[in-house]
């Protein structure tokens, strides 16, 4: 084929490789190939080719990486380094924000907050890791339904962790009045 139009063997296959990744591509995203035809979408010729390579189970996430890079984009944002070394001040979300901007973490309560923070960073970068090789969670309406799902337990805990602060914090206000 390519001595017949006169190109080179990669020119050949890269066509080939864009053909069959536009046909992917249509056949996991039904009506691609119209939008590409039309103009409407452009893809490239490595963004083809990385479809076409990747395994089947893969495809549907590539093809996400592809349609929305801006999903990776999020994360890669959400996952600026954190070192609590540096004792930054932490936001404390309270009722009453304006007392608190922020907070610097005493030297006595640093072992305990390197701690959460470690934990929070695994957590973190966890869930990073799992949604930067699983990007369709946030194209696909059925996966954002499990992703939602999934968000809702840790939620759910540090919500059960702030009531009891506030009643701790508030039975210790009383106390201190009537004492």
């Amino acid at each position: 084929i390519a001595e017949e139009n006169g190109v080179s063997r990669a020119s050949v296959l890269r066509a080939s490789h864009y053909t069959r990744g536009i046909d992917i591509a249509d056949n996991l995203s039904p009506g691609i190939k119209q939008k590409v035809f039309s103009g409407e979408v452009k893809f490239t010729n490595e963004e083809m080719s990385k479809l076409v390579q990747v395994s089947a189970e893969h495809r549907s996430d590539v093809l996400a990486q592809i349609l929305h890079p801006e999903a990776l984009e999020v994360l890669e944002s959400a996952s600026a380094e954190f070192e609590p070394e540096k004792a930054e001040p932490v936001p404390m979300p309270t009722p009453q924000t304006e007392e608190f901007r922020c907070y610097h973490v005493p030297d006595e309560f640093m072992k305990v907050y390197k701690s959460l923070s470690r934990a929070t960073e695994m957590m973190k970068n966890s869930w990073k890791k799992t949604l930067k090789n699983n990007p369709s969670y946030f194209t696909d309406p059925e996966k954002q339904k499990v992703l939602r799902f999934a968000m809702q337990r840790p939620a759910n805990y540090l919500t059960e962790i702030e009531t009891y602060l506030e009643k701790a914090l508030a039975e210790a206000l009383e106390e201190e009045k009537t004492a």
